[in-house]
């Protein structure tokens, strides 16, 4: 209501439950919570304080009729489009997977040949420290041989030379 109206007086025998819905449902729209005293000024400062509450009560922005259902075309126009987008968008997610799995399967390709390379260069590296103790030990075997024979030619009474 703007303040220049006047605001509608109504009889009292005429005050009935749509009326107070109406008023509660122009004040919600104002963004106005409805409440006893401002239903009764909607309503022109008319009704009783326990008639309005008893009406208020049954009145929820949900407890009104619902809006029409939409019109089977625009339903199926909705549904066609909502597809349409649905799979453009299917399809652009799965070509970024497909390239990011692409991605991955070459870092995978290339961890397993790094792993192959890894156990071919251990693979060498065990033969040569294979190599290595065999020499070691034959080394060590004519050191005690040469130790040996140092200690024999002692034992007849050759000294080393110095």
């Amino acid at each position: 209501m703007g303040e220049d109206e006047e605001p509608r007086r109504l009889p009292r025998a005429d005050l009935n439950e749509e009326q107070v819905h109406a008023a509660c449902d122009s004040l919600n729209l104002k963004g106005v919570e409805p409440t006893y005293k401002l239903v009764r000024a909607e309503l022109g400062d008319h009704g009783s304080y326990s008639t309005i509450a008893k009406y208020v009560k049954t009145w929820g922005p949900g407890a009104r009729p619902q809006a029409p259902n939409m019109p089977v075309d625009l339903v199926k126009d909705t549904n066609l489009f909502a597809k349409a987008v649905w799979a453009v968008a299917f399809n652009s997610a799965n070509a970024l997977f497909d390239k990011e799995r692409d991605g991955y399967r070459q870092q995978v390709e290339e961890l397993l040949q790094a792993v192959k390379d890894t156990e071919s260069d251990n693979t060498r590296y065990q033969r040569a420290l294979a190599s290595s103790q065999s020499i070691v030990t034959a080394l060590e075997v004519k050191c005690a041989d040469c130790e040996q024979r140092v200690a024999e030619a002692e034992a007849d009474g050759c000294s080393p030379a110095r």
